[in-house]
């Protein structure tokens, strides 16, 4: 048997550099933490033997335990505290108090255990460091002495074998292990011998416990003999301590130098492995030997008091803003809306939420920041005795769609705890912690472009949206709610912030949230509306003098107001061109009367749009020849950019930069190009992209295009394999959109197709990218393919077309799109291609439920495969079949199919597979049969996740959900769900209606679902199935309830016996004969009425033509 590290300390270190440490706090640590020096001891119950000693004479006091048995417990537990003697004085505890379900032991527990604080916090905040350094902790205490901490941790127990293994799985540091309990939830405290002996025998634990062991180095700290030999920890080290020791995987104990041989001895003896490390000759040597273990120094942390952060957060009150705004132009004007503010920042005020909607350019964002910055306004709004607690401004426009960064920045400024405590923290775990802050004092919020949240922008061209489109949001992907935000649990903060009485929210959009509304349109309770207009005609008049601008009063207030509606945006445009305006700079009557200025923008017939284009057309004409060039460079570019890469683009032939800066500035002056301080990135306004772009010569669009293409085809990026975000691919969607709009057709194709294709698909599941990217191909529809490229790139370029259509919800378009395809590949003899054609026309027959068809075509794309000796295309053909056998509830068949596909393995290309899938299929195999076990889709996500296949870990997460669902573990099943919606609409491109339904029916059970029957009539919109007819069921509505169970048999009948969904069939002919309805009489499978697809004999004749080819025919 291997002797341990000759150098203990120095295997530790060496240990801990290699990462996946839980540090196990024991006894030790709670003795430590709330030693008394003016007493000179500890918590008397904080150690074992003193809460046991505590119950002891608390159970004689109440005449429960006879003086004698309480005599000899004591002498036990004061003269041989062994193991075994603690468990039998707990026992009798225990049963004396009636048991860990009854009142009285849980007031016992809550009058000892619950009153243990730390006093010292030297040692607790030397492992919060550790556990911040990205290490779990862990504890065998019951006590809240490790949740004694500013930032919000959440205690998981034994209990939670899940949460354990997800908690390292995804380093969720802010999960607090109690091995044995928490004294919050007595029915999970580990005390006496029927607790333990629960514990030994719970092996679905015992399995999670090992699993999370072996794959982790434990360093207990703290800990003594007794407590690693109880039945525990002592079960777990026999099982498994002594192989571990002969692989030399070592956990560590620190102990004081005097006790190291001792320990270590006993150790050895018992062949376990773990190694004994002396941290020092006192006990008040642990908490800086701790601190030696960090990768680098963590400033000590105070519980009482706010610690400054290591960024640039200020302290509350001061105001803090995530980032600054830096407006195009001085503010002026809006007295009335600021006065608005005002009153309703007002403690007085019962409006907890004010939104200001308004079209894109009329100055939300400057109304909002002057309100809130200037000291006038904001902080004269609150009573001195009732002030803010602090001022923080957040801007949508850099974050990212999502309030989870909103969030970080927001408790980290309102805690005063570094940002990372919170960095890696999903909005579900955040909103209490949040939310609980806004009711305790009066903070002011500002929430800057909300829109950015919203389906209606989660697009790739989120910055180009014009207000034309805008004005009617539409969801560009399917049928969600443009208002709506993209995660769930963005719906459910917002809903819960409109009532954060008495912190005040103020927000900024282009659109409302649809959670802030009530079914008739109108604002929810505690939140208020206000739609933003143009300036009053003084303040527009005023923002154009601002610009330089100089001319009569009245001959201006009346300009503005009838042609520009005294819209900011057009009115610094129109300075711009007043002011270089040759003959008469800055002279607006001049301008205004000048049959080369103004006089011949006929204006008077057109509408707002209209007469703001015809004003940005002449600016953009009367612009110099350097200018309008770069202006026009970037018009061809769909994002915002930094100066580096506006750099590339420089128009002059010299490179010095101060001709480059030089126009920069020109173009600002002129209020056609802008900085975006928030991003620190230059952009155009979509208005001015979409009219300069349209204005370009067909020689000045090519020139400035190929500057484009060039650029960003050398710039490094992440391999595409790996892309995680959009942003990881942006370099090659710049790339094929600008050949695009050069109509260079075949080189977009050959920029699109391989690794950037499959990344969008495989990596990203951005389909509407995808669509939009390849719409220009096919400009007379998607059934018909281009003639601009080769003819094996039409076939391509259709076939992804027909993936993504048939993705977003269009099977029809999709259909047409693959036939088209399919006759390509088979003129061309193109087998591989042809055997993939089929697989997703099968997939596409699948969307439109025909069963029989799907499993027709998937022969024939195996038959193909087999005939051409297509290893890859047989192994998929194998994979769809097991599938097809899963789903008809041909169980024999599919394991038979399933033991041809094992010895196969997985080594195939990108394009044919994706790690994980066929592990996926097999274990909904095993869900449908009832024998899924945790195993399952363990190894499954295991795969995926390295593999990155993003639609398999979704759909791995529902499974989850649905089992956990038929478990009637509502919570589990809502977190499972939560995470399969969470991932389908980051996607953009995908609408996870079951999981959405799946998520709102664990919701009702949970009492979480803030508006049932709304919801479900949304979800009756998207979809119908038997869970949807569950929840109507569960909320009390046996028409609808009966309604979706008749569709959902209808559905799952699909073409009838013996092409059914067996699985889902069963289920709701369950749920009809609950509710008493007949079960439908609907006819079998009729094979007559079952039309050919169009290119079917086609394919029958070129396998038939395979079979001669190689001696098979008849």
């Amino acid at each position: 048997m291997p002797h341990p590290p000759s150098d203990p300390e120095k295997a530790l270190r060496e240990a801990i550099s290699n990462g996946n440490i839980v540090f196990v706090a024991g006894t030790g640590v709670s003795m430590s933490a709330t030693f008394d020096p003016a007493k000179k001891a500890s918590h008397p119950q904080a150690s074992w033997a003193g809460l046991l000693k505590h119950g002891v004479d608390e159970a004689e006091r109440m005449g429960r335990l006879a003086g004698k048995k309480a005599a000899l417990y004591r002498s036990m537990l004061d003269v041989d505290p062994t193991t075994q003697n603690l468990i039998s004085a707990a026992t009798a505890v225990t049963d004396a108090f009636g048991g860990v379900s009854s009142g009285i032991f849980k007031d016992w527990l809550a009058a000892t255990i619950g009153t243990i604080r730390p006093i010292n916090r030297d040692i607790i905040d030397a492992l919060h460091a550790l556990r911040q350094a990205d290490n779990l902790l862990a504890t065998t205490n019951y006590d809240d002495v490790l949740l004694d901490h500013p930032s919000p941790l959440v205690p998981i127990t034994w209990t939670d074998g899940d949460d354990i293994i997800g908690a390292q799985r995804n380093r969720e540091f802010d999960k607090i292990i109690y091995l044995h309990g928490y004294w919050k939830r007595p029915e999970t405290v580990i005390l006496n011998g029927r607790s333990y002996d629960q514990i030994a025998r719970h092996e679905e634990y015992r399995d999670d416990l090992a699993a999370f062991w072996r794959t982790t180095t434990w360093v207990y700290v703290g800990c003594g003999i007794s407590g690693l030999n109880d039945p525990d920890f002592g079960l777990l080290l026999e099982r498994h301590g002594e192989r571990a020791r002969g692989a030399q995987h070592w956990d560590f104990c620190l102990v004081h130098k005097n006790d190291r041989a001792a320990f270590q001895k006993h150790f050895d003896d018992l062949e376990l492995n773990i190694v004994a490390v002396s941290y020092g000759d006192n006990h008040g040597a642990l908490p800086a030997f701790l601190r030696t273990l960090l990768p680098a120094p963590v400033s000590h942390v105070s519980a009482t008091a706010l610690a400054p952060s290591p960024c640039t957060i200020p302290r509350p009150p001061a105001f803090y803003a995530e980032p600054d705004y830096i407006g195009s132009h001085k503010f002026v004007g809006r007295a009335a809306e600021l006065q608005i503010l005002s009153d309703w920042a007002a403690p007085a005020d019962p409006t907890n939420l004010l939104l200001f909607e308004a079209i894109g350019g009329n100055g939300k964002s400057m109304l909002t920041w002057e309100w809130t910055t200037n000291p006038r306004h904001a902080l004269a709004a609150r009573p001195a005795d009732k002030p803010w607690a602090g001022r923080f401004w957040y801007s949508f426009y850099e974050g990212g769609a999502c309030m989870a960064d909103f969030c970080h920045h927001a408790l980290a400024y309102m805690t005063g705890r570094p940002l990372e405590d919170f960095a890696k923290k999903k909005t579900a775990y955040l909103k209490d912690d949040l939310l609980a802050l806004l009711h305790a004092n009066p903070w002011l919020l500002i929430l800057d472009g909300l829109e950015r949240i919203l389906v209606a922008y989660h697009r790739i061209d989120a910055a180009e949206v014009p207000d034309e489109e805008a004005n009617i949001p539409t969801d560009k992907i399917a049928n969600r709610n443009p208002c709506d935000a993209i995660r769930d649990e963005d719906n459910d903060l917002l809903r819960a912030l409109a009532a954060a009485a008495p912190s005040k929210l103020l927000v900024s959009s282009r659109l409302t949230p649809r959670v802030l509304l009530n079914p008739s349109g109108q604002p929810i309770p505690g939140a208020k509306r206000i739609t933003l207009p143009g300036l009053r005609p003084p303040d527009a008049e005023a923002l154009l003098r601002s610009c330089g601008i100089e001319g009569k009063s009245d001959a201006i207030q009346s300009y503005l107001t009838a042609n520009c509606d005294n819209h900011p945006l057009v009115i610094g445009i129109l300075g711009g061109l007043i002011a270089n305006y040759l003959p008469a700079r800055g002279d607006f009557d001049a301008w205004s009367a000048a049959a080369d200025g103004g006089a011949p923008l006929d204006l008077a017939s057109l509408d707002l749009i209209q007469r703001r284009n015809h004003i940005l057309e002449a600016a953009i004409q009367k612009l110099p020849d350097a200018s309008r060039q770069l202006l026009s460079t970037l018009a061809l570019l769909t994002d915002s950019l930094d100066y580096e890469t506006l750099k590339a683009f420089n128009p002059h032939l010299s490179p010095d930069p101060k001709k480059l800066q030089g126009t920069v500035k020109d173009l600002e002056q002129r209020g056609l190009l802008q900085w975006d301080g928030r991003t620190r990135k230059y952009d155009l306004h979509p208005v001015v992209r979409g009219v300069a772009s349209g204005a370009m010569a067909a020689a000045d669009r090519e020139r400035h295009g190929q500057r484009v293409v060039d650029h960003f085809t050398a710039q490094p990026h992440r391999p595409y394999d790996d892309a995680e975000t959009l942003e990881d691919v942006r370099s090659g969607l710049h790339v094929v959109r600008a050949l695009l709009k050069l109509g260079h057709y075949q080189q977009a194709a050959d920029a699109y197709a391989g690794a950037l294709s499959d990344a969008l698909f495989f990596n990203l599941n951005a389909y509407a990218e995808v669509l939009s990217l390849l719409k220009p191909f096919f400009p007379n529809g998607w059934g018909e393919l281009p003639k601009e490229v080769t003819a094996r790139d039409s076939s391509y370029l259709a076939a992804c077309a027909a993936i993504a259509l048939d993705s977003c919800g269009e099977p029809a378009a999709a259909l047409a799109a693959y036939g088209t395809a399919l006759r390509v590949d088979l003129k061309a003899e193109d087998w591989t291609n042809t055997t993939t054609v089929l697989r997703n026309i099968s997939a596409t027959q699948s969307a439109q439920n025909r069963l029989a068809r799907e499993l027709r075509t998937d022969s024939f794309a195996l038959e193909v495969a087999k005939l051409s000796e297509d290893k890859e295309g047989v192994f998929r053909g194998r994979l769809n079949l097991f599938a097809h056998q899963s789903r008809l509830g041909q169980w024999a068949e599919a394991a038979a199919t399933w033991s041809l596909l094992a010895p196969m393995g997985r080594a195939w290309s990108r394009a044919v597979y994706r790690p994980g899938f066929a592990e996926r299929l097999y274990a909904q195999f095993h869900f449908w049969q009832g024998s899924l076990q945790e195993a399952h889709l363990a190894e499954a996500e295991r795969l995926a996740v390295q593999g990155k296949n993003r639609t398999t870990i979704r759909n791995l997460h529902r499974l989850r959900g649905d089992w956990r669902l038929t478990q009637g573990e509502w919570a589990l099943a809502a977190a499972s769900y939560q995470e399969a919606v969470r991932l389908a609409r980051d996607t953009r491109s995908v609408i996870d209606a079951d999981s959405e339904t799946g998520l709102a029916l664990a919701k009702h059970h949970l009492g979480q679902l803030a508006n049932p029957r709304e919801e479900a009539e949304r979800l009756s919109t998207i979809t119908s199935g038997h869970l949807l007819a569950q929840l109507w069921l569960a909320l009390g509505d046996t028409e609808q309830a009966k309604h979706h169970a008749l569709a959902a048999y209808q559905w799952a009948w699909a073409d009838g016996e013996p092409y059914v969904h067996r699985y889902e069939l069963t289920q709701t002919t369950e749920l009809l004969r609950q509710m008493n309805v007949p079960i439908p009489n609907l006819p079998p499978y009729d094979p007559a009425k079952d039309e050919k697809l169009p290119w079917e004999d086609e394919v029958r004749a070129a396998i038939e033509n395979l079979r001669d080819k190689k001696g098979m025919g008849d």
